[in-house]
């Protein structure tokens, strides 16, 4: 399975830094894409708090390195001011040891924050609506940037390496039942194409709109169509 994994992390990282899911999400067609947000929305919470967490953690941990706040008198009453590098009179020391620190402030952060993602996550939930992720009514931006490899990838395996099962591809039932609804979605969407303008598709390169409910009902339409 490390083929769809190469793909995933290739499509998905190219995109990220070519902002292609900012333009298909947050664009102008982003109300077709709402209902595949919809599934991935939930699953993105637990990746935000673990985030913040981390930040905030590491934050936390430089303060008190190399500053923080100390109570002091003013008029009878305590304040709370902030006490700089300046003010405590670090030595060369002491800043050298609060660089030397850097290193494992970010990495206990970042450990915590990833332990946060984790224990949040219902990660059983999230295989489930990334597999149905291609049968959404509307467009989809993951569909659209891994179902043609994913497709072209499955067609080069043999039948029975399907069958196997082995802790190095425990998600290979996740990624064959992600490639069948890819390959469903296709044939909706080349259908649709057909009853509309196909060469406007080809030449701009334009996705198309799954009509609502979604794939399923469309292929059902169609295979009815084809008995008639």
């Amino acid at each position: 399975m490390d083929m769809f994994w190469k793909i995933l992390n290739d499509k998905m990282y190219t995109a990220a830094i070519e902002g292609r899911h900012k333009r298909s999400w947050n664009g102008p067609n982003k109300n077709d894409y709402e209902p595949e947000l919809a599934r991935l929305r939930p699953h993105f919470k637990p990746i935000v708090w673990g985030v913040c967490s981390a930040i905030s953690l590491f934050v936390s941990f430089r303060i008190n390195r190399v500053g923080g706040f100390t109570r002091a008198a003013d008029n009878g009453r305590f304040i709370w001011e902030w006490k700089s590098t300046k003010t405590m009179q670090h030595t060369k020391q002491q800043v050298k040891e609060g660089l030397a620190s850097l290193p494992s402030d970010f990495l206990l952060s970042a450990l915590m924050g990833s332990s946060i993602s984790f224990f949040l996550s219902d990660f059983s939930k999230m295989e489930a609506d990334i597999q149905i992720v291609p049968l959404v009514k509307g467009r989809s931006f993951i569909s659209d940037e891994l179902c043609t490899d994913f497709i072209t990838k499955y067609n080069r395996i043999p039948p029975q390496q399907w069958g196997k099962s082995t802790n190095s591809d425990k998600y290979s039932s996740t990624f064959k039942s992600f490639v069948m609804n890819c390959q469903k979605r296709k044939v909706v969407e080349d259908h649709l194409k057909q009853k509309q303008n196909n060469q406007i598709y080809v030449e701009q390169g334009v996705g198309i709109s799954i009509p609502s409910p979604g794939v399923d009902y469309q292929l059902a339409l169609i295979k009815a169509t084809q008995k008639k």
